[in-house]
C-alpha cells in the first residue's frame, strides 16, 4: 500500500476548511518558478531529511510536487519520522490545476522531447491513468 493521500478535490475542500492543512512544495527552484499553491512552503525533496524541524507534526501536511512521485516519495519519510498527518496530493499540482483550479499555471511541454505524457483521473476507480505517446511515431499506450 501506497502512502497516505487526498485528491484535488479533496485538498480543495480541506483549504476550505476551519482547519485548513499546511501546503509543501517538495520540487526544485526551477519547477516552482512555473507554478505554486497560494500559501505553500517550499523544501525541495533532496533537502527534506535535513529540513524536518521547520515542519509542524501536530497538523495536517499536504505535500505536492508536478505529478505526486516526489510527494509520495517525501511523505513516505515524514511518515516515518512522525508525522501522522503528513498526506501526498495525488496527481500533483498538475491535476490540481486541470481539476480545482485552472488559474494554476500548468508545465509547457519541452519541443526537445518526443515524448508526451498526459495524466488523468479515472472516476469508476478513483485512480489516475496515464497516456505516454510518441510524437514521432505516433505510438501511444493508456496505463
Amino acid at each position: 500500500m501506497g502512502p497516505a493521500s487526498l485528491t484535488p478535490a479533496e485538498l480543495a475542500a480541506a483549504l476550505e476548511s476551519a482547519a485548513p492543512p499546511e501546503l509543501l512544495d517538495v520540487r526544485p527552484r526551477k519547477e516552482r518558478r512555473i507554478a505554486r499553491l497560494p500559501g505553500d512552503g517550499w523544501i525541495p525533496l533532496d533537502e527534506l531529511p535535513g529540513r524536518l524541524a521547520e515542519l509542524p507534526k501536530d497538523r495536517t501536511l499536504v505535500v505536492y510536487d508536478h505529478l505526486g512521485t516526489g510527494a509520495r516519495t517525501a511523505v513516505r519519510l515524514l511518515t516515518t519520522r512522525g508525522f501522522a498527518g503528513a498526506l501526498a496530493l495525488e496527481g500533483g499540482i498538475d491535476a490540481y490545476s486541470r481539476v480545482v483550479e485552472p488559474t494554476v499555471p500548468r508545465y509547457a511541454p519541452d519541443p526537445a522531447d518526443p515524448f508526451t505524457l498526459l495524466q488523468f483521473p479515472r472516476p469508476e476507480t478513483g485512480c489516475l491513468a496515464y497516456l505516454l505517446a510518441d510524437r514521432d511515431s505516433g505510438a501511444a499506450v493508456v496505463i
